[in-house]
């Protein structure tokens, strides 16, 4: 009697059980809300997460963070001064080159502009210009004395036709006989031909006037011949 009892509550369950479902492997699976929920309170937040990142006491750094206007425009700063002090230390050394050789640049036409005006500005002595090829001579006489027998008395007017005041030049007289051969050459300094100290220079375009005597050579002079030099 009891044997068929426990058979009956067997066959006949209190509860029906569900049949258990399989996930098919080719049909995208949406995940239940309550687990969705359940993520999303547990990950912290993104401000969160990039503050736990970061060294303690320092803000987090933005992923571009673009050059502050006042480095920029000390960094151009900084280029323009070391370009100008590139360029004045050219300059200097430039200046230093002219005045140390000023003499030979100074005798140079291309130079001499620069030399005077790198002089003008410091200070500085410009060596006198000499190009006596430039000094014209527009007269010239010799005659015998008038007053003492066995002297000449030579006349010669000149202009300096270059481009600066250059110094007064030495005169060259060469006396030649009947057959063209120099029996007499003297070169004149300027305050013998002048008869003083002459000016400190011999200004563009400014003529000169001279007139001086000299003993006559026993041999006859018929021909005679001028030259200036330096």
């Amino acid at each position: 009697m009891e044997v068929a009892t426990t058979a009956a509550a067997v066959d006949t369950p209190s509860e029906a059980v569900a049949p258990a479902t399989i996930a098919d492997p080719g049909q995208d699976q949406e995940p239940s809300p309550a687990v969705v929920d359940a993520a999303a309170s547990s990950a912290p937040p993104a401000d969160e997460a990039r503050a736990t990142d970061a060294p303690a006491g320092v803000p987090p750094a933005p992923a571009f963070s673009p050059a502050h206007p006042g480095t920029v425009r000390a960094t151009r700063r900084g280029r323009l001064a070391a370009a100008a002090a590139i360029v004045a230390l050219v300059l200097l050394l430039a200046v230093q080159i002219v005045l140390a050789d000023r003499e030979r640049l100074a005798a140079d036409a291309a130079w001499r502009p620069l030399v005077a005006t790198a002089c003008g500005v410091l200070g500085c002595e410009v060596p006198p210009w000499r190009e006596p090829a430039a000094i014209t001579l527009v007269s010239r006489e010799v005659r015998p004395h008038p007053a003492q027998p066995d002297a000449l008395r030579v006349r010669a007017s000149f202009r300096n036709d270059a481009r600066w005041a250059q110094a007064w030049p030495r005169l060259v007289l060469v006396l030649s006989d009947v057959n063209g051969r120099p029996v007499a050459a003297r070169a004149f300094e300027p305050d013998e031909y002048l008869g003083a100290a002459p000016p400190a220079l011999l200004e563009p375009g400014q003529a000169a006037d001279i007139e001086f005597d000299i003993a006559e050579p026993s041999v006859a002079t018929v021909a005679y011949a001028f030259d200036f030099r330096p």
